[in-house]
């Protein structure tokens, strides 16, 4: 849910920084538009991973999402991105009974009749992502700066920034519904979402490699192990403490690009490892790469790892927001 940024309130209660801030603001969001959907792929993969993205062959997860977001075409996907238009197909598969009620659908934040919705609601654009915020009576609203946000996200097309063609011919409506809560009165968690990639060993334990939830991804520890293939019952490679971390993290960076992140967004890393004598080396191959990126850091010397292992490394990451 949106929230209003300090720096963005100044700005909107002031016309001429307002006036500014919104053409760098529509700049920052068109200056690619003209690129082809393909070059603007590649830009995008190549600027996240470091890597060439592979069209013509895709082999990872993540090149196979970029292909089907530039070639599929379903109309279905269309309709069901529309957070308005959903509703039709919900209900045409005879589940409307599981579908939030509607308050009111409208052209702009100006047709919004507050005063005559009821005093809690939750209004959102049904055409692009991230653009919604509560509205509460009982408690400060900013009208001028939601007016501001949310006719900058009527006017965009979310497709131009992502290229995920069931985006680009959605009619812009801003929908007001009920707050959904739980029994608490709080918001209902994010799900969420495990994964797992053939580019990062398989967990000890069978467990997942790496969980999103609430745009935060966290890790399970990694170790001196090179891929999938590399199976836990065949041991591991007897590297040095320094060159099992330097793979550690090599792993994370692999799987943290399959679900389209990188090292940058890295907020926290520990690291485990069974002799301190290599922490000094350990920190060294680390920093190598991480570049000029640093994360909170927490090291521990542990007895033991499993298999023999010298070092282990977990990572929390957080999605980095325009």
């Amino acid at each position: 849910m949106s929230s209003a940024h300090p720096l963005k309130i100044f700005l909107y209660h002031h016309t001429i920084t307002m006036k500014i801030y919104n053409v760098i603001r529509t700049y920052r969001r068109d200056k690619r538009n003209k690129l082809s959907d393909e070059e603007f792929a590649k830009w995008s993969y190549k600027n996240h991973t470091g890597r060439e993205l592979n069209l013509e062959n895709p082999r990872t997860f993540d090149e196979k999402v970029w292909y089907l977001k530039l070639y599929e075409r379903d109309e279905l996907q269309t309709q069901c991105t529309d957070k308005y238009e959903v509703r039709e197909y919900v209900k045409k598969c005879g589940l409307d009974y599981i579908l939030n009620d509607v308050y009111g659908i409208y052209n702009s934040f100006d047709e919004v009749p507050f005063d005559k919705l009821p005093q809690r609601f939750f209004m959102k654009c049904t055409h692009t992502s991230g653009a919604n915020v509560i509205y509460d009576r009982n408690k400060p609203f900013d009208y001028k700066y939601y007016k501001n946000e949310f006719d900058f996200w009527m006017k965009r097309n979310y497709f131009w920034g992502s290229r995920e063609w069931n985006y680009k011919g959605l009619v812009p409506k801003i929908i007001c519904e009920p707050v959904i809560e739980d029994k608490n009165g709080k918001l209902p968690m994010d799900y969420k979402i495990p994964f797992r990639t053939d580019l990062a060993p398989i967990t000890e334990g069978g467990y997942s490699q790496a969980v999103e939830a609430g745009g935060m991804i966290f890790i399970s520890g990694q170790m001196g192990r090179r891929d999938a293939t590399d199976k836990p019952e065949s041991g591991f490679v007897p590297w040095s403490a320094p060159d099992q971390a330097e793979q550690a993290l090599k792993n994370i960076a692999n799987i943290l690009t399959e679900m389209g992140s990188s090292l940058s967004e890295i907020v926290k890393l520990t690291i485990y490892f069974t002799d301190m004598q290599y922490l000094k080396e350990i920190h060294l191959r680390i920093t190598e790469q991480l570049g000029e990126h640093r994360p909170a850091m927490s090291c521990a010397e542990i007895k033991a790892l499993p298999r023999g292992c010298k070092v282990m490394i977990d990572a929390i990451c957080v999605r980095e927001k325009d």
